[in-house]
């Protein structure tokens, strides 16, 4: 996967050109970045970030590459302590947490 980041930074539309150029020699996926907040200072908002996501995939085409992920923001931090963390961790066991719904 290759991610783009021209959500996340002062760069032009050539930087499309570029990842669409390097995914498609190296055969790889790429990372459609869709935060809901904007920091390149380029675009006018999240909205107009997102519209050229979709619009560079068609122009080049990346419906047909080998995998595309998408990025929607990052509360992976916020999840401090949870299940999720243990898992990445690699400290989840392999046991319903006390919360979860029963079986029938």
């Amino acid at each position: 996967m290759l991610q783009p980041n021209f959500a996340f930074y002062d760069v032009g539309l050539e930087r499309f050109k570029n990842v669409n150029d390097r995914i498609k020699s190296l055969g790889i996926g790429v990372e459609m970045e869709l935060p809901l907040y904007k920091r390149n200072s380029r675009v006018e908002d999240w909205k107009q970030s997102f519209i050229l996501y979709l619009y560079v995939s068609i122009k080049y085409n990346w419906s047909n590459l080998p995998l595309i992920s998408y990025y929607y923001g990052n509360d992976f931090v916020k999840m401090g302590k949870t299940h999720n963390y243990t898992y990445t961790t690699g400290s989840y066991m392999n046991t319903p947490p006390e919360n979860s719904p029963k079986k029938n």
